[in-house]
């Protein structure tokens, strides 16, 4: 019984009794008072605590009205009880998404095991969304939340992919005592729930997936890209001198090599080898936020090396040394993508050109080689593709509407 070991006080007790087969707690004012009773609740460690603060705080009220010869009132009494009854309301804000995700990255920042194009690109995007006034910010509601990314136009896995990042930043601070652990599994539960549905659907779906993804294959036929050359080479439809021609030679390269934009945008002459007749693709250059982000390697191997034939000869020893950069804009700086497509989404509907992006330069180059019989291993070699790819997805073009120069 808790009330064993109680300290003594002068004008109360506590006692125990059952009530219809629980033991509760009773603080018992003295004889003197009116032997009344007051209930503190059931026989708990939490109530044995508020007893004993009650009991202390209703001897010390009685010993000062004992001592200022006022009258003891029962009501004072009964309300000192009460209060201490009474649990304690703790507000807790459950804190911010947006909170979370920026201590995420200050933590992670601090650590330097983020990419600066990965900072420029993934995290900042985040950032910008769990700013939006639109962000349901709420750390109770995962499923709401990925909701949002999906209302966003986004497709399921991309809408998964941000928010795996969330996941992260909410796991990353349960485990380290910002949040209660129960928020990081309950986010992570939530993932694996939207991934296992994700995978469901793909396999039921998996033809339309193939059609989908194939679809986004779709090269420039020769006659095309001859139009959009000799429109930038003359500058038919620019308005200011140099502007559209500075781009001329950059295009030419992307169609004859199919390298990625960000290959040719980074390479340098120093890879450049034109007496062994070789490039050597090292490097990529992407644009964030307005700011190039330099990336070591290429997207899937550290480097490849491509041949030079004698067209891509005669267009490399056309090219001006004076900048270490091979493809330079007018004002000696590289070509910036994101300024070349301000320029090409005007110039195709002008030349009466379907549009699509430069990166179907690529896949022009390589669906008419791997159409023409040229060795799949050698081709995913060169183009920095798996040959796995090569033959799911470009084996099925129309070559018809394709014709490209051959490699040497």
């Amino acid at each position: 019984m808790y009330s064993i070991g109680v300290p003594e006080f002068t004008y109360c007790l506590l006692t125990t009794s059952k009530v219809k087969e629980e033991t509760y707690i009773f603080l018992q004012l003295s004889l003197q008072l009116g032997k009344k009773r007051f209930s503190l609740g059931r026989e708990n460690k939490e109530n044995y605590k508020k007893a004993i603060a009650a009991a202390s705080e209703v001897d010390t009220y009685c010993s000062q009205c004992q001592t200022s010869k006022q009258p003891i009132d029962i009501n004072r009494i009964n309300a000192i009880v009460k209060a201490i009854k009474k649990p304690l309301l703790t507000i807790v804000q459950t804190p911010k998404i947006a909170g979370l995700w920026q201590d995420y990255v200050k933590f992670h920042l601090a650590l330097g095991c983020w990419g600066e194009a990965y900072i420029r690109t993934h995290i900042a995007r985040i950032t910008s969304f769990v700013n939006d006034e639109s962000f349901p910010n709420d750390l109770d509601k995962p499923s709401e939340i990925f909701q949002w990314f999906l209302d966003g136009k986004r497709s399921a896995k991309t809408a998964k992919d941000r928010f795996k990042l969330v996941v992260a930043a909410v796991d990353w601070s349960s485990k380290n005592d910002r949040i209660p652990r129960a928020y990081g599994l309950k986010w992570r539960d939530c993932l694996s729930s939207i991934s296992g549905k994700l995978k469901t659907e793909k396999k039921v779906d998996r033809s339309e997936a193939i059609d989908n993804e194939e679809a986004k294959i779709d090269p420039f036929t020769v006659k095309e890209v001859e139009q959009i050359l000799e429109a930038l080479r003359l500058e038919v439809f620019s308005r200011y001198r140099g502007r559209h021609r500075q781009y001329y030679n950059y295009i030419k390269f992307l169609w004859l090599t199919g390298c990625r934009p960000s290959e040719a945008i980074a390479l340098k002459w120093d890879n450049v080898d034109l007496k062994k007749k070789r490039i050597k693709f090292c490097e990529g250059y992407v644009e964030s936020s307005g700011k190039i982000v330099k990336k070591k390697g290429t997207k899937t191997v550290p480097f490849r090396h491509f041949p030079i034939n004698s067209t891509l000869y005669e267009l490399l020893s056309s090219l001006p040394r004076d900048n270490e950069y091979v493809f330079t804009g007018i004002d000696g700086e590289p070509i910036r993508q994101h300024a070349l497509n301000r320029i090409w989404q005007g110039l195709l509907p002008k030349l009466g050109i379907k549009y699509r992006v430069p990166y179907q330069l690529r896949h022009g180059m390589i669906s008419y080689h791997a159409n023409q019989g040229f060795p799949i291993t050698q081709l995913a070699t060169i183009v920095g593709n798996s040959e796995k790819v090569i033959k799911d997805h470009y084996l099925k073009i129309d070559i018809s509407l394709i014709n490209v120069p051959t490699i040497d």
